[in-house]
């Protein structure tokens, strides 16, 4: 089954595709889904959006594209393997990296869930079976990988794991969601662990996390399977939690 990917609208900028903002994280910036571009469309087009291009063998998958460098980076899957495709702004497949198995079987709603996260030349994502890769995209090599799940004493949720990675300076978070290593800072060069956070002892849930200023404070936020928490982004120590009903 193909996945038909409508990769860019002229309904979204009025201004020349290289000279769009750099996105590299999911949901934008802060991870909002604000957008600081300018120029934008006021109105739809009576006739409905312009197609300026499109790809139909991407694979399938549930991720969202992430820009940089000048270059549309998005994940897919073909047969068990997940694939990062890099496309040129004017929709020209320049690579197809493999990563790694991802979610294939039918009844697991098969294909990557994570988009990928930009930084610099490296590219991370995290597969629906937990396995956590920092990519060079320039020489196509792994510098690294981690198992959420044997490495962090963490475990896999019904429809597979979900979450998208967020960077922070050298710091890259993420949720194994572990009764030890619930959530969790690596050091995004090399994947070493800087600190780990009990939180509540929560599974992951289908959530990424954010960065919040709140009172002086800055925090990582997430939402796990049972409580939403707050932590100390240099220490990882549990700042406050909220319950919430399945």
């Amino acid at each position: 089954m193909k996945r038909i990917f409508f990769a860019l609208l002229a309904t979204l900028l009025l201004t020349e595709l290289s000279h769009a903002q750099i996105i590299n994280f999911w949901r934008g910036p802060d991870r909002d889904g604000k957008y600081p571009d300018k120029g934008l469309l006021t109105e739809w087009p009576e006739s409905g959006p312009t197609l300026k291009w499109s790809y139909e063998t991407l694979g399938k998958g549930f991720t969202s594209p992430s820009i940089a460098n000048n270059q549309l980076y998005i994940t897919g899957l073909e047969g068990e393997n997940g694939y990062i495709h890099l496309f040129s702004l004017d929709g020209q497949l320049k690579k197809k990296i493999l990563y790694g198995s991802d979610i294939f079987a039918p009844s697991g709603f098969p294909g990557p869930r994570s988009s990928p996260t930009i930084d610099g030349a490296y590219c991370y994502v995290v597969s629906g079976f937990g396995k956590l890769y920092c990519i060079d995209t320039e020489n196509e090599k792994t510098i690294w990988t981690k198992d959420l799940f044997s490495d962090f004493d963490g475990s896999n949720i019904r429809f597979s794991f979900t979450e998208n990675i967020l960077i922070d300076g050298d710091k890259l978070f993420i949720s194994p969601g572990g009764k030890k290593n619930n959530i969790v800072a690596l050091n995004k060069k090399t994947g070493d662990l800087i600190w780990s956070s009990e939180g509540k002892g929560d599974l992951s849930a289908y959530c990424s996390p954010i960065l919040v200023n709140h009172n002086g404070k800055r925090m990582l936020i997430n939402m796990m399977g049972q409580n939403v928490v707050g932590l100390d982004v240099n220490s990882g120590n549990l700042l406050w939690s909220y319950p919430y009903a399945n």
